[in-house]
């Protein structure tokens, strides 16, 4: 796959699931059904152009909030305006990319499972929404930003299933727009729990060496208490999960960059680079050059 991204571009989200996470799972069926693969969203992506020749093994759904871009598939050309979207089945040679006078801002979600394809667009052409009183636009956007926050929670598979449970509305929306632009829904606050009050710390923190102990004294908490609880919520460790959340942010410096092994290993606060790989590569399952090889020509 040739991929053209400018890097750096501001407000970038990537996260993706390594397939040895995906083995890990496979066998709960509230993950096995469907699944994220991979999401993103990419503002303003000038010079962005995806290129499959052989088709992937994955189903994509492709979002554009603003600006144009373009899609080829089955020797047939898109063009996709704002409030516009498409889906991408999988074994199906295709490509997209960016208007190169006003490029585009897309959300967009890799997801697989056994039941995958059923949220495939009955078109080959792209849907566009009517802005309307009830048509949601914004609210798609807020869905995507909570199946991202979920998927990007290290792996844990609790957050795993509610991925998936929220990639379920999400898909639905986009293949059912007229039942889901119906009745908007109503909002609630939710005190977040301990774990999650941590996590979002971690997230913050990924730039620092925390130890237990320091994020333990950030909430208040003894270390053998806070460990217990946060174990509890999540069934690991709290230092699991922090590298667990680090290894997602390499993974998306390999991805949208060119820093080198030892630079993405020095910002995320690995005083050794083989140290670094080590721990990449029993989290992802590959080594950091294998996954930027591989993510970048699959």
């Amino acid at each position: 796959m040739a991929i053209q991204i400018k890097e750096g571009f501001k407000g970038q989200k990537l996260a993706s699931l390594p397939p040895n996470v995906v083995t890990e799972f496979a066998d709960d069926p509230l993950i096995s059904g469907l699944y994220v693969r991979k999401i993103g969203f990419f503002p303003r992506v000038k010079y962005h152009t995806v290129v499959k020749p052989m088709g992937v093994n994955y189903c994509m759904l492709v979002f554009c909030t603003e600006g144009r871009g373009w899609y080829e598939i089955r020797n047939k050309r898109y063009e996709v305006t704002s409030n516009s979207y498409f889906t991408l089945p999988p074994d199906e040679p295709y490509s997209f990319g960016a208007d190169t006078k006003d490029p585009w801002s897309i959300y967009w979600v890799h997801f697989q499972g056994r039941l995958a394809t059923r949220f495939l667009l009955d078109s080959e052409g792209p849907v566009h929404f009517e802005v309307e009183q009830n048509s949601r636009i914004d609210r798609r956007a807020e869905m995507f930003d909570e199946v991202y926050r979920n998927f990007l929670r290290g792996y844990i598979k609790d957050y795993m299933i509610s991925s998936c449970m929220h990639l379920y509305p999400l898909l639905a929306s986009f293949r059912w727009p007229d039942q889901f632009s119906f009745q908007p829904y109503e909002q609630q606050d939710v005190v977040p729990s301990l774990s999650q009050q941590a996590i979002q710390f971690m997230q913050e923190c990924t730039r620092q060496n925390l130890t237990l102990e320091m994020i333990a004294k950030h909430f208040s908490y003894s270390t053998s208490h806070f460990s217990a609880l946060f174990r509890q919520q999540t069934g690991m460790s709290p230092i699991d999960c922090f590298l667990r959340i680090k290894m997602q942010k390499a993974c998306m410096y390999l991805e949208l960059s060119k820093m080198k092994i030892n630079e993405i290993s020095s910002i995320l606060s690995f005083s050794d680079s083989a140290y670094f790989t080590r721990i990449f590569t029993k989290i992802i399952g590959v080594s950091p050059t294998v996954y930027r090889h591989r993510e970048k020509i699959s």
